[in-house]
């Protein structure tokens, strides 16, 4: 399937004025966003990467395939949105991503979560 540029920055831009941010704004919001990157991409109506488009996902509260098909225009529960609002927890969400099985225990034991079945057998 072909994403239309010309349509997904057209619903791009409608999402972004309806939510009052600039672009500028969007990228504090997303670490994953860059502003430089989007506003060439935008200009020249090149489709953006997977990985921009569901952060604009996230960031909009709508699905991906609304963003690429302007199709299903529901949103996200809004503990996703209020979770990507957040440039502390995406930060550390980013670093959980990353983090290696012993990393993970220590966080889940500072935050008192109980260890999930499979890690507690990996580590015996």
């Amino acid at each position: 399937m072909k994403i239309d540029a010309e349509k997904f920055w057209a619903r791009f831009d409608e999402l972004k004025d309806k939510s009052g941010r600039t672009i500028l704004k969007l990228c504090e919001l997303d670490p994953d966003l860059v502003y430089r990157t989007i506003t060439q991409q935008r200009t020249r109506r090149i489709t953006p990467s997977i990985e921009v488009i569901a952060s604009f996902s996230r960031v909009f509260n709508v699905s991906i395939d609304f963003l690429v098909t302007g199709a299903d225009p529901k949103p996200a529960p809004r503990i996703m949105t209020t979770f990507t609002e957040s440039k502390t927890l995406m930060s550390i969400a980013h670093a959980l991503a990353k983090a290696d099985q012993r990393q993970i225990d220590a966080v889940q034991l500072i935050l008192g979560v109980p260890p999930r079945e499979e890690s507690s057998k990996v580590l015996a």
